[in-house]
């Protein structure tokens, strides 16, 4: 008999998809590859077996489940996966990243935890419900992570020298608080998302684009307000020691966005 379990669900949105589609901004062809990267990326072990000096392995990875529907991708995993939530905020920081500075696609999402069945292309129960209500609050381009959800992924580490606190800390690492009292993953900040590229040049490589595809939206200014919130995530990020270090070792020029 089939009952529900305890889950951790992300729910993603991509921003503007009405217009894209509707406005033949895009093929089919380059909408389905882009689907194909998204998938990509949202497989950690995939993507750090490609980076051979990393030696990570998420145990119970196969049961993590994606799904795309139209503009949302939904993804799932047992509350109970070592570091389940860690390695799923990695994957939702590099498909961010990618979308926003490869394509100018930005997504804006939340998960949650609790009773859900997922199986294939059928999901369903509570926790489905509220993550879906949840990602209307998140309102700008961002994913937020509730402290419910860390509190109770904190207790399942992969790493079995790590406690709780430990889990926790690998976990807060990877996010930023907001102005409304949220926790969202940071794609933007060397301190988070830089850590994941290979290089400070790619990092550099990575915000100069972003900074291109921010500028953009704000001179067309549709949805303005939430490319005035990127542009402020943008700016605190490019603080004055990041510029001074970048001249310094690296003879790259960075600035904030006017």
């Amino acid at each position: 008999m089939e009952e529900y379990r305890d889950y951790v669900i992300f729910f993603l949105d991509i921003l503007g998809f009405k217009e894209i589609i509707d406005n033949n901004k895009i093929t089919v062809d380059e909408m389905l590859n882009k689907f194909d990267k998204a998938e990509y990326h949202l497989d950690y072990t995939k993507w750090i077996n490609k980076r051979e000096k990393d030696k990570f392995n998420w145990i119970g990875n196969e049961e993590k489940n994606y799904l795309q529907v139209s503009d949302s991708i939904i993804l799932s995993f047992p509350i109970e996966t070592p570091s389940g939530l860690f390695y799923t905020i990695l994957d939702v920081m590099r498909l961010q990243a990618n979308f926003a500075a490869l394509h100018g696609i930005f997504l804006r999402g939340a998960c949650t935890c609790g009773n859900l069945y997922h199986n294939g292309t059928t999901i369903f129960g509570p926790a489905m419900n509220k993550v879906v209500s949840m990602e209307k609050v998140a309102k700008y381009p961002r994913v937020i992570i509730p402290n419910k959800v860390i509190t109770e992924c904190s207790k399942y580490s992969s790493n079995q020298s790590y406690n709780y606190e430990a889990e926790k800390k690998d976990i807060i690492q990877c996010l930023k608080m907001d102005t409304d009292g949220y926790y969202y993953i940071d794609y933007i900040s060397y301190d988070t998302f830089g850590h994941e590229t290979d290089s400070n040049e790619e990092w550099a490589e990575y915000i100069c684009k972003l900074k291109e595809q921010i500028k953009k939206g704000l001179y067309e200014q549709e949805a303005l307000d939430k490319y005035m919130w990127l542009k402020k995530k943008y700016n605190n990020a490019i603080n004055d020691n990041i510029i001074r270090n970048y001249k310094e070792n690296c003879d790259i020029t960075l600035s904030r966005i006017n």
